[in-house]
């Protein structure tokens, strides 16, 4: 008989007929499921968003009679009444659009929703958190999580800072219509794909994975993209291993049973996995959410006697990369970082960024601003009148550049850093308005 942890006997204890689990990976929450259905008996349906989950729960529940198990896709599909109690595992996932329609399509008495990372509506579904239980209650195996700062090559970074450039452009207006959010969140996913893909990532990965491999270590791999898995695995022909993504499953068996013991997979192994001899984990690109974070580390945390595991994080410095180190600092484990960069905070920033900001541009001899929904083959440049503040820019940039006129004053970019040229509130004029006046003038005069 399995012996219960303090907090798997809270929670059994509280549960009144509907409520919610959030408890780490490897924690123990199906455990939870499996003993409410002893308690309660009768008809139990198991469900989740993947079939190797629902796998997991069929050994979890064999002997336990009248057991149903379905994935959310197939139970949009068709009615289901006389249910007990619904078990929702990763029930965070139960309410996408896409798969909400479940809470409509079964009749339940009874139901228990469980994640690491549940959201407000999953909790609204399933009932109030009946538990709450981070690393430091859960029975993992002792790990450290090594966040490991690498750096985009030249062209990388130019290409991340012309994106986030267009990113600030277009968050900064004021109304936007539905096809600039659109192009907001295109160019977005665009930058991140710069940072998911940076070159320097292989290289590190390489690194580590031939250190651990030669240290007898058991090596799962994650990658936000399949070319990186592919590289990887042309780059470590001499290492036995599989890959495992949606264009090549390798025989995962040969990596569990201990065949092989490096495996390069693309983000799919982090649910529905469970492998405790698994002590190495190198997570070569990353999604920065909650919920990614928290699985990728309890794929590699699975209990057993004797273990000890180590992840390896790799983060893009100095790109949005870094706002894994807040969620991971939220999450509450221990961490400890090589080599990582953090975005300045930049003073100013909230100056330079304003909606009421506007951007110019100036040379040796001009001065201009780019005009906004102009037809096609109508110039684009709007020029304007000489001011006092370009001869100050000018000292600042010999060559020209960009600066924005705020109504607090007028910034600049220098090597990244904001640096406020005056405080004054400047007014540019243009060209054609100023030959306008100059007209209004003329025939002033008469």
């Amino acid at each position: 008989m399995v012996e219960l942890y303090p907090w798997q006997k809270e929670a059994i204890s509280a549960y009144d007929g509907k409520g919610t689990i959030k408890a780490v990976t490897a924690a123990g929450k199906s455990l939870v499921g499996r003993k409410l259905a002893e308690k309660i008996r009768g008809n139990v349906l198991v469900c989740s968003h993947r079939t190797p989950i629902l796998d997991q729960w069929r050994e979890i529940m064999e002997g336990i009679p009248n057991v149903q198990f379905g994935t959310f896709q197939s139970l949009c599909k068709k009615q289901i009444n006389n249910i007990d109690l619904l078990i929702v595992d990763e029930c965070h996932r139960s309410t996408s659009q896409e798969f909400i329609k479940i809470y409509d399509n079964i009749k339940y008495k009874n139901i228990l929703g469980l994640s690491a990372t549940p959201n407000e509506e999953s909790i609204n579904k399933c009932g109030p958190l009946i538990s709450n239980v981070g690393f430091d209650e859960a029975n993992v195996a002792p790990f450290e999580v090594i966040f490991q700062g690498i750096e985009l090559n030249p062209y990388e970074r130019n290409k991340y800072k012309q994106l986030s450039y267009k990113i600030a452009n277009l968050a900064n207006i004021e109304k936007p219509t539905s096809l600039e959010k659109q192009l907001l969140t295109t160019i977005i996913m665009k930058r991140r794909d710069v940072v998911y893909r940076a070159q320097s990532r292989i290289a590190y990965a390489i690194n580590l994975i031939i250190k651990h491999h030669q240290k007898g270590n058991k090596i799962l791999v994650m990658c936000q993209r399949i070319e990186q898995v592919q590289e990887l695995s042309k780059l470590l022909e001499s290492i036995p291993h599989i890959q495992y993504h949606s264009a090549k499953k390798d025989d995962l068996e040969k990596y569990k049973s201990g065949k092989v013991s490096l495996c390069l997979s693309v983000g799919m192994l982090r649910e529905g996995f469970d492998d405790p001899s698994t002590d190495v984990g190198i997570i070569v690109s990353t999604s920065i959410t909650e919920s990614f974070n928290i699985q990728s580390v309890g794929r590699i945390i699975r209990f057993k006697p004797g273990k000890e595991a180590k992840i390896f994080i790799l983060v893009a410095n100095n790109t949005s990369d870094t706002k894994i180190l807040h969620i991971a600092e939220a999450a509450g484990y221990e961490r400890s970082f090589i080599g990582v960069v953090e975005p300045e905070i930049q003073e100013f920033a909230d100056e330079y960024y304003s909606k009421e900001s506007k951007k110019y541009s100036f040379n040796m001899g001009e001065v201009w601003t780019i005009k906004q929904g102009v037809k096609w083959g109508e110039p684009s440049r709007q020029y304007m009148e000489q001011h006092d503040i370009i001869r100050k820019l000018k000292s600042i940039k010999p060559g020209g550049g960009s600066f924005i006129v705020a109504p607090s004053g007028v910034y600049t970019k220098v090597k990244n850093k904001i640096i406020k040229v005056s405080d004054e509130q400047v007014k540019l004029v243009s060209i054609k308005e100023k030959r306008s006046i100059d007209v209004e003038d003329m025939f002033g005069k008469f």
